[in-house]
């Protein structure tokens, strides 16, 4: 709760304090207490085929994967102690764009 999100700081780490070595201590954070981000993605497909002989036909297909470029954060360092400890480190593909041609016969 009132947790930044941003790229630089994703969670409160003010929250999270490192137990010194030798020292058993049951924590109170409960299981998945740290939400990472939703995921958003438009595929879209278009496809178009041309028939050349008898059976034989050639199709031509264009696909978008990410068509909107929408940047989608997939890792969050939850690692207590590391340097970059609450910060988004890593993001999902960007918009790709494929093209294909398909002989049937």
């Amino acid at each position: 709760i009132g947790a930044p999100h941003t790229v630089a700081q994703w969670f409160n780490t003010g929250g999270f304090i490192d137990v010194p070595a030798g020292v058993l201590r049951a924590g109170n954070a409960r299981r998945a207490s740290i939400l990472g981000p939703g995921s958003q993605q438009e595929n879209f497909s278009l496809a178009k085929s041309f028939k050349l002989y008898r059976e034989s036909n050639l199709q031509f297909r264009a696909e978008a994967f990410n068509a909107f470029n929408h940047t989608s954060y997939s890792t969050i360092d939850a690692q207590l102690g590391s340097s970059t400890f609450g910060q988004v480190i890593g993001a999902q593909e960007p918009r790709v764009l494929q093209l294909a041609l398909k002989f049937n016969f």
